[in-house]
């Protein structure tokens, strides 16, 4: 439909959602587009841990304690494929410029990629459809989170379930400062405090309010109806490139015989986090709103 002529005032533009993955995260941004046609490597810093305590002087000689043992995670380097990120608007060319929509393309897409990363990362929808033997690109709902629910299948209260992520991230690995992930129900819940533009916890463990977080737990189902997962994982890094629009020429954008004109921005993306382990704890909303 043509739009009609009146005039055309400003409004309320849209922003991007605060407490998202992208304000707790390691943003980084690369032009190189081999970087992002072939994949790259990226290190697991806790992988083959292992720190023991030994008498220093003193006394006689012993074998040291080990005090962390990481030894089972030996992967230290995984390979990760990045994902591509589109967004497209098609409008009547009645009212409008091929300019003003190629300039809503692109916010659009600067808008929806935060949720479009916290999709990808909780669900994996793009993990889980690539065939390369060396795929390691790990998300949250996978089967290599560890359910930390004190009675499996058991959904306990939401903060409670933060406690005991807590209590996972001091307990793994070398003792790292970690991030929680929840949704924003979830997040309204814990009752957070804001750090500039990130949540916190009591213990200043960074909060990811996730606006593309969804409900799918380590199996990768759905929780049931009033419940959700939380989660527990390192320090993450979004990886962004550039943004390309498409078509490049205004001939190939317009279709005149039906009066439209379309275009597409897209980027490439990945996400990643700097520790072994992930963990997963099912929570109940109606606990804490009863």
């Amino acid at each position: 439909m043509a739009r009609s002529i009146t005039s055309l005032v400003p409004t309320a533009g849209l922003e991007l959602a605060p407490f998202g993955i992208l304000s707790p995260a390691v943003a980084q941004y690369d032009e190189n587009e081999d970087f992002w046609t072939s994949g790259f490597t990226y290190e697991v810093e806790d992988a083959g841990v292992i720190v023991a305590n030994g008498i220093f002087f003193g006394a006689d000689q012993t074998d040291p304690t080990n005090v962390i043992d990481n030894s089972a995670n030996t992967e230290r380097f995984k390979k990760y494929y990045p994902f591509d990120i589109r967004a497209s608007i098609k409008v009547s060319t009645f009212g409008t410029t091929p300019s003003e929509i190629e300039a809503s393309a692109k916010r659009a897409l600067d808008i929806a990629t935060q949720k479009a990363v916290e999709i990808e990362f909780w669900n994996g929808d793009v993990a889980q459809l690539l065939t390369s033997d060396d795929n390691d690109n790990r998300y949250l709902a996978s089967t290599q989170s560890v359910d930390v629910t004190p009675t499996a299948g058991t959904a306990v209260k939401v903060r409670y379930g933060l406690a005991i992520l807590e209590e996972a991230i001091a307990s793994s690995s070398v003792g790292a400062k970690g991030v929680i992930h929840a949704t924003r129900d979830v997040a309204t819940a814990l009752r957070l405090k804001s750090d500039g533009d990130v949540l916190r916890t009591n213990l200043e463990t960074p909060v990811v309010a996730g606006v593309g977080y969804s409900k799918k737990g380590p199996t990768g189902a759905d929780a049931p109806a009033g419940k959700a997962w939380m989660y527990a994982t390192g320090p993450i890094s979004v990886r962004l490139g550039p943004t390309k629009i498409v078509p490049e020429k205004l001939n190939q954008a317009i279709n005149l015989g039906i009066n439209e004109i379309e275009y597409h921005a897209d980027r490439p993306a990945a996400v990643t986090w700097a520790s072994s382990t992930s963990y997963a704890v099912l929570v109940d909303l109606t606990l804490d709103y009863a």
